[in-house]
């Protein structure tokens, strides 16, 4: 039986050992300086969500591939740092709130006239008047400070009005420790049951996938998204002035569920999927104006249907225009908006054209070949949106933690609980004033309430 308890007593140290060491403030200290030295790190190195690192770089390689840190915010022990700091949080508001709540609740005693005599800040004076007198003068001081609680001290020579406000203030930290857990959820949430994505979607066409960041998966979002229409506006110098988005959305069936304009920071919100205009580039071309030059003579200008026979008036044959390119790379050089397609002669001989818009005298060089050449001197684009597209349901818990850490940070570094005593005592026909105080924090700023209310008692110049 003693074994037992005794076993018993010592797996309960052991537990309460365990307890007070996720309670203790040193750990948080620790947590978070861990958490900022990461972060630090994470600015340092780029993120780059799915990143994979090879092998062969090394073993820095393989440090950074194995503890993820360039996807480093989405690694084990950055999120075992958060869940750690947590219950960090939680056992210490579970340790200290009941004490401190307690407090808070319980009903005000005014203290004995030792402890408001004892006080460092305690200031004393007489007057001639009447412990009445000297009641109403105190009560009318203090009104409307705080709560007021008039007692009778050990018989009718002592009275005491005793003013206190605050007292909430102390939970000011633990409202900073619920906003620090409900951002954690927040992201938490955010993270398991969010997602984050991206589509082009050309004009006239329709899109109900989106490639995910990070993993490169695909996501249904459970409704398509249409693009009826793409503009674009430019600034003199060529840069994108605005551009805007006129999107309808479709039910699994079809059916038309709205449609409205989207533009830079101004997003379109469905069923808590925000979409975004992010980006925009040229998906085709529609017709497209060429410059034929022969080696001889004026150059002829034609008009060229992407993926229609166009016949070439020198020399016979015709050219046909196949594709589009918004950003053709030849050898690893950029040429940019290019189209790509063939001339065929009229032997029945093809070769392939190459013809960017920013470098007209590309295709001069097969001039002799084929008696002219071919530049693009305009085309109708075809636009795709690009459309970043996302969904967080732990943004309503950020956004509430956020605003009480805010209320709690204020409550906690700028408020105090400050207690006021006025002790009138009987002495040689007159009344003897003590006025003292108490403050959890910010003690100057009580002492400068204690000297304006000397001075509305009538008593000037008084130090403690």
């Amino acid at each position: 039986m003693q074994e037992n308890r005794a076993t018993e007593k010592k797996h309960g140290g052991s537990i309460r050992e365990v307890w007070l060491f996720f309670a203790s403030v040193r750990l948080s200290v620790v947590v978070l300086l861990l958490l900022a030295a990461t972060s630090v790190v994470g600015t340092l190195i780029p993120q780059k969500p799915g990143m994979l690192r090879p092998a062969g770089e090394g073993i820095w390689g393989q440090v950074m591939a194995q503890l993820s840190l360039h996807d480093m915010y989405r690694s084990w022990w950055f999120q075992l740092l958060l869940v750690l700091l947590a219950v960090n949080l939680t056992v210490c508001t579970i340790e200290r709130l009941p004490g401190v709540w307690r407090l808070v609740w319980r009903k005000p005693k005014p203290p004995f006239p030792e402890r408001v005599r004892g006080l460092s800040n305690a200031r004393s004076f007489y007057a001639e008047e009447s412990l009445d007198m000297a009641e109403k003068r105190a009560r009318r001081v203090l009104s409307g400070w705080g709560v007021r609680i008039n007692a009778q001290i050990h018989g009718s020579g002592e009275r005491l009005v005793h003013a206190e406000s605050g007292r909430w203030s102390r939970l000011g930290v633990y409202g900073v420790h619920l906003s620090v857990l409900l951002l954690l959820a927040g992201g938490l949430v955010g993270s398991l049951f969010g997602f984050s994505g991206f589509v082009n979607i050309p004009e006239g066409e329709t899109a109900h996938e989106i490639r995910l960041r990070g993993s490169g998966g695909t996501k249904d979002v459970g409704f398509s998204i249409r693009c009826d229409a793409f503009s674009v506006r430019f600034y003199p110098d060529g840069t994108p002035r605005e551009y805007r988005s006129t999107l309808t959305l479709l039910g699994q069936e079809g059916e038309k569920i709205m449609t409205e304009d989207i533009r830079v920071n101004h997003p379109l919100t469905y069923k808590g999927v925000r979409m975004y205009q992010s980006s925009y580039g040229t998906a085709a071309a529609r017709a497209v104006s060429l410059k034929l030059i022969p080696e001889a003579g004026d150059p002829i200008f034609l008009t060229a249907e992407v993926g229609m026979p166009l016949a070439v008036p020198a020399g016979g044959g015709h050219i046909v225009l196949m594709n589009f390119m918004d950003n053709f790379r030849l050898r690893g050089h950029n040429l940019g908006p290019t189209f790509l397609g063939f001339y065929e002669n009229a032997e029945g001989g093809r070769e392939t054209l190459v013809l960017p818009r920013r470098h007209p005298g590309f295709d001069r060089m097969r001039m002799g070949e084929r008696g002219f050449a071919l530049e693009v001197e305009d085309f109708e684009p075809v636009y795709f949106t690009g459309l970043q597209v996302s969904r967080d349901p732990g943004v309503g818990l950020v956004y509430l933690g956020f605003i009480l850490m805010l209320a709690g940070c204020w409550a906690a570094f700028f408020m105090s609980h400050r207690q006021i005593f006025i002790l009138m005592e009987a002495e040689n026909g007159g009344v003897r004033y003590t006025l003292s105080g108490t403050a959890n924090r910010n003690r100057p700023d009580l002492d400068r309430k204690l000297a304006t209310i000397a001075e509305k008692l009538g008593f000037q110049g008084l130090q403690p």
